[in-house]
């Protein structure tokens, strides 16, 4: 480890604070640049997880999106580098273990972490040259911020990557609701903006008006550099920013947020969002600006408190929401946010009607004002404190990059990092201030929501006409900038679309060789004791991990359908001994995690599995007592009428949202549920067509329901069902194991049923309308299994055609945010897909031309292998280990066959994948596609899918 002293010269640069971080097991230096200012904050730490992470204060002053589109154009091109796109040449041929860039409300933040020491470095290089020294080419504005185009026809249309990312993210209603809320809540300053841009206003942003926002933001008196891991070599990366980046002081600060002038009365606000089927219901929210987000102190009391009042649907103000029967359920933005300089609390209903206004509020007010005037008990606060306390003892992946994200607020605002990194000492600094104060919570409550007039109440009703409005706010924008439309900028565009980087250009890139790989894999170090699956776990902080897989696939595919609601359900009963409450808070109590939920897969042998399962985490001195406490809830719990309702609201609203934001992942369930059992099974469970049966739920007898869930249990929760795992560090396994078969032979057997047929529909085109204006798409087809070469080789070409042919036709020529394409090893099945795209035809034919034009060098095929085994070499947490073992023994994926499939990785040939690709041209011809589409956009491609409508 480094050794420096405060006031030393390192290059340019002076140590201006050394820090021991206990919590870390590390030290922690903060260097400066005395040319330029730039700071640079170094944890030396053992970890071989290294990370760097720029930053720079990029302040909205519109809603242009400009810093979005600088996000995004930044790491296209450089001095150094200048490739198209650096970013995915460096992605397709490196061990990263994360690597992206994000636009946050005030801030732009550039990180990435390898467990490789040359990757490290190359990735290091290519981000710094980006971010200081970008090409910023009025080609690649136009690629990812906005151009004009003309079709076949001469109409003209707005294009552009985030451009269209924005109009799918700020199209439908959830996202409606997060805006407006921070919208009017802040009605002063840059959080009025939207940091992501607004497609009416990205539409009026011009070339020399994001080359002036570069100017004025990114340079070294704004930006920041965090350092974290064992094989960092600091004293370089000085030397090499000082000597290359920081030779001259450029620019000038940029003024942060302030804090908003406090209102002296609540206000009203009514806007609208995007409707599908004349939808009556929307949201109604309550909000409140309350403290700075600087001492972490804060961050954490209000974090806690929300855990305590909304942490899961029987606590306090989520089981009164629930109960009030005003609105179908909590408010999907209800809750704390803590990425604003000021935080906002937010907490309301949704599916609701404007006219119930009026009685939220003062439900909301009212009950807040209940709850400060009562006591939490100490198991309430015990639960929330213990599991605060169970995280930070808990080994995660990615340590340096949470570090970073933790103390960067308060670093760019003159806060030593370190002040950010001893969080341990926070909760024991918080169990002091309830026990000084037993009404800390709900003095915070009076103090921050009650008697603070900077108060909110946001009503977001249904419009039908939201998009149409939307559209010809940007037709005008369009007309009056029809003049700026060129023939001659845009065949330019074209030839550079058209035009491949030069050889020359990319041998510049710093790259990993095949030879820089290691041949050996992980082996986990597993067996069976008694019948219980055992992993030892290198180090676990004292935790023990455990999973109960419940073997349901004899079950008929509605009482399958029942066990999703029932999985739910359980997370808000009681039992016949105790109160949902006091049930629900012994279990968080108790355990670290603890959750329950169905999957469906295939084992490599092709068989379809659905369990029912059981995951938790406990300290090891804890584990009898919870075990015992498992065994009674799960045999006892008691399920009354408003758990059900609370469980199938909660499944509702989770569609709502998620099909929406994960559009690709369900249009995948959906293309491919003709291929194989456990699709089509996993899709009728948990896809977007189970939607609909859910929803015939709401009608349904709930005292039958009852009868059904109760009786479904019985078969569920039987020792003759379950296969359980435990997974410690060696001290504690003997342990673990004894009481775990204990637990396990308590429960009864239970009668196994006779399986029915199932028939598997034809793989098909289909259609899923939505309310947003743009689409995800998905196409699924056969491959070869997973124990042949054949599959790797596939899987092989699928990580070249996502690098290359795949991105350039569907992302930078086709204008969608992403593409994806991936082999499901289990499955069997080759998958492709596209996020936010305008097109669902182009995009189609797109799918197949790749696949049958793909050309494919041997660079290509060395950048695929880099990436693939790279991606085997990332770092699994004790949690992440556990679970990955047990589906490794449950679905029959062996040591032997992974080390031989490196093995083939390694060994690969053009050969072999000029083989895979003719071979999936045949696979393709039995293809499922599946379209999230906007009925518009149904309409004017002429598509004649099967429609299927969902309820938004």
């Amino acid at each position: 480890m480094e050794n420096f002293q405060k006031g030393q010269l390192v290059s340019t640069f002076k140590v201006i604070e050394t820090d021991y971080l206990p919590d870390c097991a590390a030290m922690g230096y903060l260097f400066k640049d005395q040319i330029t200012g730039f700071e640079v904050y170094y944890v030396d730490s053992v970890d071989k997880e290294c990370v760097f992470a720029y930053s720079f204060a990029t302040i909205p002053y519109d809603d242009s999106g400009v810093f979005h589109i600088l996000e995004h154009t930044l790491l296209s091109r450089s001095e150094k580098y200048p490739v198209k796109d650096p970013f995915m040449e460096i992605n397709r041929a490196s061990c990263n273990t994360f690597l992206n860039a994000m636009t946050y409300p005030d801030r732009t933040l550039y990180p990435a972490a390898s467990v490789h020491e040359k990757d490290f470095d190359n990735i290091f290089r290519v981000y710094t040259d980006a971010v200081f020294k970008p090409l910023l080419r009025k080609e690649t504005f136009m690629q990812e911020g906005i151009r004009i185009v003309k079709d076949e026809k001469g109409n003209l249309s707005f294009d552009g990557v985030v451009y269209h990312e924005m109009e799918g993210a700020l199209n439908n209603h959830e996202s409606v609701v997060l805006h407006d809320f921070v919208h009017y809540l802040f009605d002063q300053g840059p959080y009025t903006f939207e940091s992501g841009g607004d497609p009416k206003s990205i539409c009026t942003l011009t070339y020399e008006q994001y080359l002036a926002a570069f100017k004025k933001y990114y340079n070294p008196q704004n930006g920041k550099l965090f350092l974290y891991g064992k094989d960092v070599r600091i004293d370089e990366k000085l030397e090499f920013l000082a000597k290359n980046y920081l030779k001259e002081n450029t620019g000038e600060k940029i003024e942060l947020v302030n804090k908003v002038v406090a209102w002296n009365k609540p206000r009203r606000v009514v806007t609208t969002s995007p409707s599908v089927d004349n939808k009556q219901t929307g949201s109604i929210l309550l909000s409140w600006l309350t403290t700075l987000n600087i001492d972490p102190a804060e961050e954490l009391t209000a974090n806690v408190l929300v855990d305590l009042l909304l942490g899961n649907p029987t606590c306090p103000l989520y089981s009164a929401i629930l109960a009030s029967g005003l609105g179908a359920d909590l408010s999907e933005e209800s809750g704390i946010y803590s990425e604003f300089y000021q935080m906002p609390f937010a907490v309301g209903f949704s599916e609701i009607e404007e006219s119930k206004a009026d009685k939220v509020e003062a439900f909301l007010l009212k009950t807040l004002e209940d709850i400060s005037n009562r006591e939490f008990t100490s198991q309430e606060i015990e639960a929330v404190l213990s599991r605060k306390e169970f995280s930070l003892r808990e080994v995660k992946t990615l340590t340096g990059l949470r570090l970073f994200l933790r103390s960067i607020k308060g670093w760019e605002r003159g806060v030593n990092p370190s002040f950010y990194f001893n969080s341990s000492a926070l909760v024991e600094d918080l169990r002091a201030k309830l026990a000084s104060n037993p009404h800390y919570f709900q003095d915070w409550i009076k103090t921050n929501l009650l008697n603070n007039p900077h108060r909110l109440l946001l009503v977001v009703k249904p419009d039908s006409s939201y998009l149409d409005k939307e559209k010809q706010v940007i037709d005008k924008v369009l007309l009056e900038r029809t003049n700026d439309y060129s023939p001659v900028e845009e065949q330019r565009f074209i030839e550079f679309e058209a035009t491949p980087d030069k050889e020359e250009e990319y041998a510049k890139l710093p790259s990993l060789n095949i030879s820089d790989l290691p041949h050996d894999i992980l082996k986990y170090d597993k067996s069976v004791d008694r019948g219980i699956n055992t992993l030892l776990l290198p180090y676990s902080g004292g935790i023990i991990y455990s999973h109960l897989f419940f073997d349901i696939t004899d079950f008929s595919i509605e009482q399958l359908k029942y066990t999703i609601l029932l999985s739910r359900v359980l997370t808000s009963c009681g039992t016949n001994k105790a109160s949902k409450e006091e049930a629900q808070t012994a279990l968080r109590l108790n355990f670290g995690n603890i959750s329950f939920y169905v999957e469906s897969g295939s084992t490599i042998n092709g068989e379809c599995k659905v369990y029912f399962v059981v995951s938790y985490s406990v300290l090891k001195e804890k584990l009898e007592d919870s075990l015992a406490l498992l065994f009674d809830f799960l045999t006892n719990f008691k399920i009354s009428v408003a758990s059900i309702k609370d469980g199938l609201s909660d499944i509702l609203s989770s569609f709502s949202e998620e099909v929406l934001s994960n559009g690709s992942y369900y249009m995948a369930m959906a293309a491919g549920r003709g291929l194989t059992k456990s699709l089509y099974l996993g899709e009728e469970l948990m896809g977007a067509t189970s939607w609909l049966w859910f929803e015939t739920l709401k009608k349904a007898n709930k005292q039958e329901l009852k009868k059904e869930l109760k009786e479904l249990s019985k078969a569920i929760f039987a020792e003759n069902r379950v296969s359980m795992q435990v997974a410690s560090e060696k001290e504690e396994l003997a342990t673990a194991v004894s009481l775990s078969l204990k637990f396990k032979s308590s429960f009864a057997t239970s009668n196994i049923f006779e399986s029915e047929e199932i028939i598997i529909p034809t793989p098909m085109d289909t259609a899923f309308l939505s309310p947003t204006n743009v689409a995800f798409n998905a196409m699924v087809f056969p491959c070869s299994p997973w124990t042949s070469f054949a599959q790797c080789s596939e899987a092989l070409f699928a990580t070249v055609l996502q690098a290359k042919e795949l991105w350039n036709a569907i992302r930078s020529k086709g204008g969608a945010y992403g593409a994806s394409c991936q082999v499901d090893i289990s499955e069997r099945v080759f998958m492709l897909s596209s996020y936010r795209d305008p097109r669902v035809m182009g995009t189609k034919n797109d799918f197949l031309k790749v696949l049958k034009n793909a050309q494919i060098t041997q660079a290509d095929l060395d950048n695929a292998i880099i990436s693939n085994v790279g991606g085997s070499l990332k770092p699994l947490s004790p949690a992440q280990r556990a679970s990955v073992s047990m589906r490794q023994t449950l679905y029959g994926i062996t040591y032997e066959d992974r080390a031989e499939r490196r093995e083939w990785e390694l060994s690969m040939t053009l050969k072999d994948l000029e083989e895979a690709r003719v071979k999936l041209i045949e696979f393709a011809k039995k293809a499922g596609f599946a379209t999230l589409v906007p009925k518009e956009l149904y309409k004017a491609e002429g598509l004649t899918f099967e429609k299927v409508e969902l309820p938004f």
